[in-house]
This record gives structure tokens, C-alpha cells and sequence, in this order.
């Protein structure tokens, strides 16, 4: 029982070396009825162009069938936040604050595996399975469930010490492990539990209008799966309402009263950017072949988007910007042999021939 309790010690200890201080250990319950709300999400479509959501969802609220035997969840959850400036020069796009710096998914990643590791040779036998953002669990569902932070309006998980501007990721093991939650983070949840039934910032400032209801997000509205997850033509009507906004959106985030003055991340890989708060759209509109694009952005979330998205967002971000210099290479990328590149930058063209074009 000693040897037991000590080795509990250290797992906490190997989980805070790693620069996780908000995490906590829980039981690998599944929730039937938190899939069938999901189901309902997805029956009404607003998982958008994102098909593959509509698999494996007996996964996503059970995770002994991601792993045969798992006795124990560790939920974890890495802070981002950076106090920075929001001034972006208009010949710029901008860029969501998790997406400015090198790859979570690579650093977060790399600290759950070292975990896992630490795990399977202290318990010989043991099999442990880390994971962040690839694979079908609700992962912030279990976020709120294991107490990190209560969901917010918006659908993301607040943490009333760390706001909204952190990552989740989770190590399921088939060790037991005792329930276990970081003391400091359980007691400020114990105060607060929800958003204020008052307050809709997230909401009303969604200028797609995503959030259809509270903690409800037509996601096929929203800015970040506009300009990131969907591959094709993006809807006329949405075009004029996403900004100037080019991988990502943190509108609902930058309102949230949670996020008011947190305290900046300790991790080394989040204070120094990599692709910036912003990008200039005109180099983004010249960006000739994926070989250049690689060299812009290797190693930043802004891969996932690939070239011809990001010069379709940029096109956009140039319309909306009255970037009326940038016409010449809108009119070169209207010809373009891609067909959502010719599609933009021709839709670009024209609202800026509208504003150019003086009204009787």
C-alpha cells in the first residue's frame, strides 16, 4: 500500500515536470446520453462538410472501446494564453492565437507520451494510450466531466483560472489509478460551475451567428471551420461576415469575460511565434506552389488548411479589407486552373469594383 501511494506521488510529480499543471485523473466512465445529444448534432447538420464526425460514434462517449481493459483517464490541459496586441495592419490576415505558434498537437503530444511512457515501465504490463485531438473522443466533454473546467456558451471548456485558452489532451492506461484532481483548480470550480445565465458576449459577437443557442454551435457557420475544416466553395453569404480572418477565429474567446487578463503560458514552444498574429495577404495570394507554402508555414497548425485554402481566405480577407491594390493579382488568380482559387479571387474582384465604383 506504501509502495502504492508513492508511486501516485511521483505519477504527479512526472505530470507537472512536463508543464501540466492542469490535469486531473478520472474513471473512463461512458455517457449514453451525451451521444445521443451528439447524434442530434449531427441529425441536424451542423457538423457541416466534416464526414468524418458522422463515424465511430460509439467511440466518442466510450473510451474502453479506444482501449481494451482502460481502468483510468488522465485529462489534461496546456495553457496558450499570450497578453498581446490585437492591431492588425490591413494588408494582413489574421491568425487565431493557438495557431501563431508551433504545433500543439507536436508539443502537448510529446508531453503525454513521455507520461505514458513513465506509466507502462513503472507498471510492467500496463498499457497506456495518449492522445490529443486525433481520435473520436469528446474530448471536452471529458474535460468537464474530469473538472479541468465547466463547457462555456461557446462550446469550449472554461477553466476559472486559465479562461477558455488551453489545450486538451488525455493518456487512457489500463492501470487503476485513484481518482485524483488538482486541488487548486477543483476549489475554484467548486465556486464556479456555468456561465453567467446573463451573460452572452460569445453569442451575440459571433458575426456568422454560429452559436445558435447556448452551448449549442452550428459549426458550419462558424469562422474557424469556415477557414480551416471545409474544403470547398464557401458560402456568398458568410464571405462578408468572416473579416479578415484567414485560419481561425477568436472572437468568442476575446469577449469572454474568463479571458480577461489570465496569466500567460509558461511553455517555451508558445512564447515566440511561428507563423505571427497575422500574415500579409499579398504574399499569401502569390504563394505559387505547395513547395513555397511548406516553406511559410512547416511545423504551424496552418498546414492543416494547405495552399488553396489559405488563398481562398485570403482572397476573402482582401475583398474585406478593401485591399484595392491586391486587384491585379486577383485578376491573375481568377484564371487560375484551380476551381475554388478562380472562384474567390473572381468574388473578391467584383466587391471590389463595387466599393471602387461610385454609387448615383
Amino acid at each position: 500500500k506504501k509502495y502504492y501511494y508513492v508511486r501516485m506521488s511521483e505519477l504527479t510529480d512526472i505530470i507537472q515536470k512536463q508543464g501540466l499543471y492542469l490535469y486531473n485523473i478520472i474513471e473512463p466512465r461512458n455517457y449514453p446520453e451525451i451521444e445521443k445529444k451528439y447524434k442530434n448534432w449531427i441529425d441536424n447538420n451542423f457538423h457541416g462538410s466534416m464526414k468524418y464526425l458522422e463515424e465511430n460514434i460509439s467511440l466518442k462517449v466510450n473510451p474502453a472501446k479506444l482501449l481494451p481493459g482502460c481502468r483510468s483517464m488522465i485529462i489534461a490541459g496546456l495553457n496558450y494564453n499570450l497578453q498581446e496586441q490585437n492591431n492588425i495592419n490591413k494588408t494582413h490576415g489574421r491568425i487565431a492565437k493557438y495557431a501563431r505558434v508551433r504545433d500543439y498537437h507536436k508539443v502537448l503530444g510529446k508531453k503525454l507520451k513521455n507520461i505514458s511512457r513513465w506509466i507502462d515501465a513503472a507498471y510492467p504490463g500496463t498499457i497506456s494510450k495518449n492522445f490529443t485531438d486525433a481520435v473520436p473522443l469528446l474530448e471536452s466533454h471529458y474535460a468537464a466531466a474530469g473538472k479541468l473546467g465547466f463547457k462555456g456558451k461557446n462550446s469550449l471548456v472554461i477553466n476559472p483560472f486559465y479562461g477558455s485558452r488551453f489545450f486538451i489532451g488525455e493518456i487512457l492506461t489500463t492501470k487503476h489509478f485513484p481518482v485524483a484532481q488538482n486541488k487548486k483548480h477543483n476549489l475554484l470550480l467548486t465556486k464556479e460551475k456555468k456561465c453567467s445565465d446573463n451573460c452572452n458576449f460569445c453569442i451575440k459577437s459571433c458575426p456568422t451567428g454560429a452559436i445558435v443557442s447556448p452551448y449549442i454551435v452550428n459549426a458550419s457557420k462558424c469562422i474557424s471551420y469556415l477557414t480551416i475544416e471545409h474544403n470547398g466553395v464557401i458560402p456568398v453569404f458568410l464571405r462578408s461576415k468572416m473579416g479578415d480572418w484567414i485560419f481561425g477565429c477568436d472572437i468568442c474567446q476575446d469577449v469572454c469575460p474568463y479571458n480577461i487578463n489570465k496569466i500567460d503560458t509558461e511553455e517555451t514552444d508558445f512564447k515566440r511565434y511561428s507563423a505571427g498574429p497575422s500574415f500579409e495577404l499579398k504574399k499569401i495570394l502569390e504563394i505559387k506552389d505547395d513547395e513555397e507554402f511548406i516553406k511559410y508555414f512547416a511545423g504551424t497548425p496552418l498546414m492543416r488548411a494547405k495552399r488553396i485554402k489559405l488563398i481562398r481566405n485570403a482572397s476573402i480577407a482582401a475583398a474585406n479589407n478593401k485591399l484595392y491594390e491586391l486587384l491585379p493579382l486577383l485578376n491573375k488568380l481568377k484564371s487560375d486552373k484551380n476551381n475554388i482559387i478562380k472562384e474567390h479571387a473572381g468574388w473578391a474582384m467584383e466587391e471590389l469594383e463595387k466599393l471602387k465604383t461610385p454609387k448615383n
